[in-house]
């Protein structure tokens, strides 16, 4: 049976930012892979989407509501 493009993007977001688990960024990106970004396309494979993942989160642990 084939998981849903939804159900891999939830696995993804629970995986990587809610548990951390950064050394399974292999099950849900190519070895290619680059991040988009609004005005640029910033190519390192596993290792930019860490780069990318760590500062994610650590605006969202700073963040505060209003």
């Amino acid at each position: 049976m084939e998981i849903s493009l939804a159900s891999k993007i939830k696995e993804a977001n629970t995986t990587l930012i809610v548990n951390g688990n950064l050394d399974r960024i292999g099950n849900f990106f190519t070895q290619d892979y680059a991040v988009h970004l609004t005005d640029r396309v910033v190519k390192g494979g596993h290792d930019i989407v860490q780069i990318h993942l760590v500062h994610f989160t650590k605006v969202f642990l700073t963040f505060k509501w209003i």
